[in-house]
């Protein structure tokens, strides 16, 4: 294959938004990316307390390009969350014997 240098990008609606890229040239690792930033902001907010302010507030969507909160979203951290604690068995367990 060559690369041909004269192709219309014409084609897509102005203002369009790919972030990975499309068609033959899009990015391999597109959905892995779209799962670490998932994944990074779960381990964040997973092990912190948040709170919407104010108390009352009722979320809204808005579609601009994609679905998200209104920017008169707001939340605060009210609180680290601890891990429970790992108990220890008061016996331990006895060890298997191997079969003969």
């Amino acid at each position: 294959d060559t690369l041909d240098t004269d192709r219309d990008f014409s084609k897509a609606p102005k203002n369009t938004y790919v972030p990975f890229g499309g068609g033959s040239h899009a990015c391999p690792a597109g959905g892995f990316m779209e799962l670490v930033y998932a994944a990074s902001v779960l381990a964040i907010l997973g092990n912190v307390d948040i709170e919407m302010t104010p108390h009352d507030y009722v979320l809204r969507k808005v579609v601009n390009p994609f679905p998200a909160p209104s920017s008169d979203f707001r939340f605060h951290v009210v609180g680290l969350r601890t891990p429970p604690r790992q108990t220890t068995p008061s016996q331990p367990s006895p060890a298997r014997k191997p079969n003969r």
